[in-house]
């Protein structure tokens, strides 16, 4: 990050005022966001810089306010003609396209709200003394930061659909959807009801494609390459598929042909790009899954994962291992309370089981009340785990955080598995986790839909995917 002088009280001023008004005549166009955004998210330490809070809080205004079709073109066509007043006007020369210039700058604003929240963690808040000044604040310090519109969860989604609508600038609101989805899980639950989110995030990584094959021979193209993937396929399809593989695989489904050819072109560019690029690991990631299917849903093999009755028998202990390994991480990121009929909102993070180290409950008495539950006990699943720790010999509470931590990079569901086998483990173990696991997150969803098994049901209807044949 840059050392260099960071904005001044004017700058930022003019910039909260422009992100929250962006049409008036005395806000500043893309190029003054720009050129105060540059100084304001590239300095050292910023996330401990106390200043940064008013302006994160407009920037997620801006970024997920509803508009009408015709503001929102008003609005694009506004902040790309400038009309900026001359006392103001002190604009550095671009050599490129405004419209250009706005794709990269609703790129930096979406990675850097998405940055705040992995830094943050799923379901933190930052701390606030008691009587500290709104803007002293630091972002995100309440729900209203996160989910600013008065119509919830809901509206935020369909504000920043707006901007994803728009290929190719809106590919950076991939990231923060997905980067948000992980940090609250009611936003999360509004993303997997919309299946026109996965048609439009694969038209960008299509276009993304498009652009490179005309375009590779520029550097100064590489950025419009880069973005829209680690966007959609890192920020959006990954982080999703962490969240809740089963419901991003059959969501997955009705783009499936035009995802395939798009993953089989990508994935050695991106090995192409390794040494001058970031590895952008959790991009290619999603690419290899893609590839990995492909002979279960050519094959017409592509089963409702949903059901544990439905599983068929492995050849190999290897792939419930590395399920499980899944599973388990993608439960353990999860802010939210696993007692099937818990209504609590969550504010903060929760603290996970202390015997299993994986699942969360919001309180001692959810999981008493989950302990010893008439349908998927805690019990079971908990003795499980533990003794699948102890078959690892990671009974050590610090070694089992190391090993099921927040990024997948730590380590791979493949290193786990091949651990497990090494060390004489039963994957009978590790398939009775991973199955009960998947029937607690539905049983919860459904739950938490308000008895939305209907819901559910439409998601998945004609997925026909085994679980098995993934990892």
């Amino acid at each position: 990050m840059s050392s260099s002088p960071g904005a001044s009280k004017r700058e930022r001023a003019l910039l909260i005022f422009t992100l929250l008004n962006p049409m008036h005549p005395d806000a500043c166009c893309i190029l003054g966001v720009r050129e105060v955004l540059n100084k304001v998210i590239t300095r050292k330490k910023v996330e401990h810089d106390a200043r940064q809070g008013p302006v994160l809080r407009a920037a997620m205004i801006f970024i997920s306010t509803v508009r009408s079709e015709e503001e929102h073109a008003a609005l694009r066509a506004r902040l790309v003609t400038c009309t900026c007043k001359s006392s103001i006007r002190s604009h550095r020369p671009v050599f490129r396209p405004l419209l250009e210039v706005l794709e990269l700058v609703l790129f930096e604003i979406t990675s850097t709200i998405s940055d705040y929240f992995m830094r943050i963690g799923a379901g933190k808040f930052a701390r606030v003394k008691e009587n500290t000044p709104a803007d002293a604040r630091p972002w995100p310090s309440c729900i209203e930061d996160v989910i600013p519109a008065a119509g919830g969860e809901q509206e935020v989604l369909m504000g920043l659909m707006q901007w994803a609508a728009v290929p190719p600038s809106g590919h950076g609101v991939f990231s923060l959807i997905g980067a948000l989805a992980r940090h609250w899980e009611p936003f999360a639950l509004q993303v997997f009801q919309r299946s026109d989110l996965f048609p439009l995030a694969t038209k960008h990584l299509k276009q993304a494609l498009d652009s490179w094959g005309r375009h590779r021979d520029r550097a100064d193209q590489i950025p419009f390459f880069i973005g829209p993937v680690t966007a959609c396929a890192q920020g959006f399809f990954h982080t999703l598929s962490e969240i809740d593989l089963p419901v991003t695989l059959a969501l997955l489904l009705p783009v499936y042909e035009e995802m395939y050819p798009i993953a089989v072109d990508i994935e050695p560019i991106l090995l192409g790009l390794r040494r001058t690029q970031n590895p952008m690991d959790d991009s290619r990631r999603w690419f290899a899954l893609v590839r990995r299917i492909r002979s279960v849903v050519s094959e017409g093999s592509w089963v409702s994962p949903n059901l544990k009755k439905d599983q068929p028998e492995m050849a190999d202990g290897m792939g419930h291992f590395a399920i499980a390994f899944h599973r388990m991480v993608e439960i353990r990121n999860r802010n939210q309370c696993l007692y099937i009929e818990c209504t609590t909102k969550i504010h903060e993070r929760l603290s996970v089981c202390s015997r299993c180290g994986i699942v969360r409950y919001c309180s001692k008495e959810c999981l008493a009340a989950a302990w010893d539950a008439p349908n998927n006990p805690h019990k079971a699943l908990c003795k499980n785990i533990a003794a699948l720790r102890t078959a690892t010999l990671l009974k050590d509470d610090k070694a089992w955080t190391n090993t099921v931590r927040d990024s997948a990079l730590h380590r791979s569901p493949a290193d786990f598995a091949d651990m497990c086998t090494v060390r004489g483990a039963d994957p009978d173990l590790a398939a009775a986790i991973w199955q009960e696991l998947v029937m607690l997150t539905n049983k919860k969803m459904r739950f938490v839909l308000g008895g939305g098994e209907q819901q559910m049901a439409e998601v998945a209807k004609g997925s026909r995917l085994v679980i098995d044949e993934l990892d």
